[in-house]
């Protein structure tokens, strides 16, 4: 986010930020945090289809979101904290 600068009021960050899941999704919708992530092994070595692998969120409590995300090609299982 260089250069990209972020205004928000007082007021949007106290709703932002009430709960866990409310900061979450903040950060999401602002691009602190992603939505979406391409398996960069399977795109990189193909997965025979041409078609990108999206990973899967899956849980876990060592991670600041509470998240991992997953392939959900069992060959592949690259795991990776956003």
């Amino acid at each position: 986010m260089a250069g990209a600068q972020l205004h928000i009021s007082l007021r949007e960050l106290h709703v932002a930020t009430q709960t866990t899941v409310d900061t979450l999704a903040w950060c999401r919708h602002n691009g602190l945090l992603p939505m979406a992530i391409e398996c960069d092994a399977c795109r990189v070595n193909g997965n025979g289809n041409g078609n990108a692998i999206m990973m899967e969120q899956k849980p876990y409590t060592r991670a600041v979101d509470g998240v991992i995300w997953r392939c959900p090609i069992r060959r592949c299982r690259l795991v990776t904290c956003a």
